[in-house]
């Protein structure tokens, strides 16, 4: 009775903690921030399990190669950054992902990277996207995305952070899918994923472009354009042969080539 009193306790008040948190000043909390990318990761790995066709760009690859790179890029991003990581040693999740539309992102305490990204991307290439994800959990934007996003019902939050593990330990993967699509938690979830400001891709952007100046300097084989080479790659076209600069993805190419970012406290 006692064990059953306390949890619910302890999950009214990571639920209080993470929306006090969303409508704050700073929109972060790195324990709400970290509660939210592990309860949408647990929802992405049961949607990779699942034999629903709408969700199985989720699904796992075994690719140890893969992950030993990407790890190994994440260590060297931290010995060039001069700082500690919030995730020193985030979980690698190499996925299946859309073919045609290479992407990653990040989760706090998990990083997504689809098959065909690790595929396209040389190691220069590939640090600047992930020195740009990391640089989103630098900086909480996982739980600040909440904030863009009108109407997200507290109860769909609560339900994804807290539904039973049971479903991935038993291979009912399809019933849990069934269920969150139905309620609407697998569209708030792709909502918080996808749905980002300028703001916060120009601010992980400057943080990127800082640590692979950094690394420049040092002798690495890397610099701040990495970001806009592996930019061109994902999206398959140049975005400096785009004139129109109201678009957010030439607003941050322009950014980079311009090289305001260098030696600025990112504070955008």
């Amino acid at each position: 009775m006692m064990e059953g009193k306390m949890k619910n306790v302890f999950k009214a008040f990571m639920v209080s903690a993470l929306f006090f948190n969303a409508f704050s000043a700073n929109a972060y909390v790195p324990v709400a921030d970290t509660l939210l990318g592990q309860a949408i990761d647990k929802v992405l790995l049961v949607a990779g399990k699942s034999s629903i066709e709408k969700v199985k760009q989720y699904r796992a690859v075994n690719d140890p190669k893969g992950v030993a790179r990407v790890k190994r890029i994440i260590k060297n991003i931290e010995t060039f950054s001069g700082k500690s990581l919030r995730y020193q040693n985030p979980t690698i999740r190499i996925i299946e992902g859309v073919k045609n539309e290479p992407n990653a992102y990040s989760l706090g305490p998990a990083i997504y990277i689809s098959e065909e990204t690790l595929s396209i991307l040389d190691n220069g290439e590939l640090t600047a996207v992930l020195a740009h994800e990391i640089a989103h959990s630098e900086y909480g934007h996982l739980l600040a995305r909440l904030v863009y996003i009108v109407g997200s019902p507290t109860i769909h939050l609560r339900d994804l952070a807290f539904s039973d593990i049971f479903y991935l330990t038993t291979g009912q993967a399809d019933e849990y899918m069934e269920r969150i699509i139905k309620d609407g938690h697998l569209t708030l979830v792709s909502e918080i994923i996808e749905n980002s400001s300028v703001r916060q891709e120009l601010q992980a952007d400057c943080l990127a472009a800082n640590w692979l100046e950094k690394a420049r300097k040092k002798g690495w084989k890397l610099s701040p354009l990495d970001l806009n080479r592996a930019t061109n790659k994902i999206m398959g076209i140049d975005l400096g042969n785009i004139d129109d600069d109201t678009l957010p993805p030439v607003i941050r190419y322009r950014a980079i080539v311009s090289g305001k970012h260098i030696g600025s406290n990112c504070s955008l």
